[in-house]
């Protein structure tokens, strides 16, 4: 698995190098959304840090959920895919670790976009180290996510072309523009065993003095495990399913 890591980090580092201008376009991109959204709804609220929370989860769920289903529909377009199912590894896992190799040079990318913020915008930006063990354990369940997604585009290969939907459908409800507790009750119970909003919520509540960080944690790590069981039992599912009915090429 680490040498299938490697390869791929390399892979993809060549092409950010060679489209370099596509990664500088992405996080000016992402600053503009972010000073748009902090004055029009955070400015005048002082709630900056919840503001940061959402929408770094944002970047990073979209950015794994994206990339694992338009990684699909790519290598289907340009006729690849079953060269990829032939290596020496689960296809899911060759899926998750180029995802991944994504997502450390995303994770690059933000603590870029964050320094710029700080030094350009009148944001306070509070951290606090609970805040990575609850990253990392939500990076679980939006894996499951994708998996779930790129599953369906196998099967249905314009399921890709709804990502944007489905991405800025999760910045609604990161709490960047409307907070969980303006949200109705029977909302926010939902979004409560929701991976991605669980995260956040969590996230936000461990700078609050009285939270306990270890049944929130155990929670967090349940669903996360059950998301990512579920999307990867959807994955083999269709995956069993289009090689039996031979359309993995059809786009």
């Amino acid at each position: 698995m680490l040498r299938l890591f490697r390869a791929e980090l390399k892979k993809y580092l060549l092409e950010v190098k060679t489209y370099y201008p596509d990664q500088i376009v992405d996080v000016v991109t992402k600053y503009i959304l972010f000073a748009t959204f902090f004055y029009g709804f955070v400015h005048n609220a002082g709630n900056a840090t919840n503001y940061s929370i959402g929408y770094l989860y944002w970047i990073i769920a979209s950015g794994i959920i994206s990339e694992l289903s338009v990684s699909i529909s790519f290598e289907k377009q340009v006729g690849t895919i079953e060269q990829l199912i032939i290596k020496p590894y689960p296809f899911w896992l060759i899926l998750t670790v180029k995802t991944y190799v994504v997502l450390l040079v995303t994770a690059l990318k933000s603590l870029l976009l964050l320094a710029l913020i700080r030094i350009t915008l009148p944001v306070s930006l509070a951290f606090n180290i609970n805040l990575v063990w609850i990253l990392l354990v939500s990076v679980i369940g939006f894996t499951g996510i994708g998996l779930a997604l790129s599953g369906l585009t196998m099967k249905f290969a314009k399921t890709a072309s709804f990502e944007s939907i489905i991405s800025y459908g999760l910045l609604f409800f990161s709490g960047a523009i409307i907070p969980f507790d303006k949200m109705p009750v029977t909302v926010q119970r939902i979004l409560d065993v929701i991976p991605f909003t669980a995260g956040i919520n969590a996230s936000q509540q461990s700078f609050n003095g009285s939270f306990h960080m270890l049944p929130v944690f155990l929670w967090l790590v349940v669903i996360n495990l059950v998301c990512f069981m579920i999307g990867y039992w959807i994955f083999n599912a269709i995956f069993r399913n289009v090689k039996m009915n031979g359309v993995l090429n059809n786009y």
